[in-house]
């Protein structure tokens, strides 16, 4: 896991809004335990792809797992350029 990890950090850093990337690269992060690492790459995801529903189900995972809000930043905070 953590070899691929390594791999997908790769591709995100050459190609940071590569959305399967941040999709496995969140994945990766879950199953080693590192739920904010996963909490931030499936936002990224989510970005690119809003209307995911899977996507939305394993934020709403990560968010359980870590007892944070499941909303995405990207999608509520338009009232700050008003």
């Amino acid at each position: 896991m953590e070899d691929a990890l390594q791999y997908l950090d790769l591709i995100l850093q050459d190609m940071s809004g590569h959305l399967r990337a941040l999709y496995n690269a969140a994945a990766c992060k879950e199953r080693l335990g590192d739920y904010e690492g996963a909490n931030m790459c499936i936002i990224e995801y989510l970005k690119g792809k809003p209307e995911d529903d899977e996507a939305l189900d394993f934020k709403k995972r990560i968010g359980a797992a870590t007892g944070t809000r499941t909303r995405v930043a990207s999608l509520e905070g338009s009232h700050h350029n008003h």
